[in-house]
């Protein structure tokens, strides 16, 4: 007969099957059973085991409480989805009341120390459809949100180009697609099946609205574009069940065309060595480390933006303020 504690665990994890459940236990972080297995094995701890009723015994692997977000970081680094169950109740009135607290992924980080350095950590998520395909990104360590969408004639080189250039952690796709229409920097990047009603346009449309206090899209420059318009729903919907909290971290939305710059594919900036070296697989050895190398200082991610989305001609040239004439050039000597 199991314990009521063991009753407890069993029913918080039944809600998160997908996910490794780190359940406190006093200053301990405790898993059981396959989790326990996986931690042990991808952490290097000890697999040892706990007395459940009389006869039986569970799998168990613990991490320090105080070490918490070192051991979860190495988790989601390697692909697993983890739920943070913290004890919520009073210590020593029966069972402790528990709750999980969030759930973190590759692309829901925001903890400093689990970040990637000088880079952005994009959550990106994908809404095709016959007549448009969205994309949406957000990094919940800066607050960035954008979108941008694709015509059927730009697929699939502009969006894999996008997703080159993003370098996105985690995808969000729809439940059952084929996403293998495009190529996914899957090596790179996990890649989560959500639900299909996380992608309703409509549904979408009414997250965006809640969100930001407005009426309409018309001033973020999406509201023609359903598919923009669904895909950052589906990301605000997986955001309300990984960690609601991280909602207030974005603060705008920015809309955006690849037509506007020049599409460098992915095996072009791959050749150019412009974001990743060849031979490294990381910015070692990219144009993007030399450069950044040479900066004394400031962010690394507008420099990394800009040499994977280049303007076309004109774009980005400045205009002189009214009445200021161009000054004239030095005249060669005779």
């Amino acid at each position: 007969m199991t314990t009521p504690a063991r009753r407890q665990y069993l029913r918080i994890k039944s809600q998160y099957p997908d996910a490794i459940l780190m359940y406190q236990v006093g200053d301990f972080y405790e898993t059981f059973d396959e989790d326990a297995r996986i931690a042990a094995r991808e952490l290097q701890i000890v697999l040892t085991s706990r007395k459940d009723g009389e006869d039986g015994r569970v799998p168990l692997a613990g991490v320090p409480l105080h070490a918490l977000e070192n051991y979860v970081g190495k988790l989601v680094q390697r692909g697993y989805k983890v739920a943070i169950c913290d004890q919520v109740g009073e210590v020593g009135r029966g069972i402790v009341e528990r709750a999980v607290t969030r759930i973190l992924t590759a692309g829901t980080l925001s903890e400093p120390n689990l970040l990637p350095t000088r880079k952005n950590n994009y959550l990106v998520a994908i809404a095709p459809a016959r007549a448009q395909t969205g994309l949406a990104a957000i990094d919940v360590s800066t607050g960035e949100f954008i979108v941008t969408w694709f015509a059927p004639a730009e697929l699939p080189a502009a969006l894999e180009a996008e997703l080159q250039r993003l370098t996105p952690s985690e995808c969000l796709v729809v439940e059952g697609s084929q996403s293998n229409s495009y190529q996914l920097p899957a090596a790179t990047m996990t890649v989560t099946p959500c639900p299909s009603y996380f992608f309703d346009q409509e549904a979408s449309h009414t997250r965006l609205c809640r969100l930001f206090g407005v009426q309409s899209l018309d001033a973020y420059g999406c509201a023609q574009a359903p598919q923009a318009i669904a895909a950052a729903g589906a990301i605000i919907a997986y955001l309300e069940k990984m960690n609601v909290a991280l909602l207030s971290l974005l603060t705008g939305l920015r809309s955006y065309r690849t037509t506007n710059y020049m599409v460098l594919d992915a095996h072009t900036q791959r050749n150019l060595d412009l974001l990743q070296g060849s031979r490294s697989g990381t910015t070692q050895g990219s144009l993007l480390s030399v450069l950044d190398a040479l900066r004394k200082s400031g962010p690394a991610q507008p420099l990394r933006h800009l040499l994977a989305k280049p303007g076309r001609y004109g774009t980005h040239r400045r205009s002189r303020p009214p009445g200021k004439r161009r000054s004239q050039r030095s005249r060669r000597p005779a």
